[in-house]
């Protein structure tokens, strides 16, 4: 599943999980184009926000 699928359904919009993490909607944005990808931290704060393994977030990621 691609990173802007999972995001999406898991009930997030873009602002609403920058807001969780403490980031821009810019970067948000830019993680979900595969133009960078986030930081450690980030990802395994989206884990616990979205209740799956760090594993399957860093799948999301790399899916185009």
């Amino acid at each position: 599943m691609r990173f802007s699928v999972l995001v999406y359904s898991k009930g997030f919009k873009q602002k609403d999980l920058a807001k969780e993490l403490g980031v821009s909607q810019q970067l948000v944005s830019k993680w979900c184009s595969h133009k960078c990808k986030p930081q450690e931290q980030s990802i395994n704060q989206m884990a616990t926000i979205f209740g799956i393994s760090v594993e399957k977030v860093i799948k999301s990621l790399t899916e185009k």
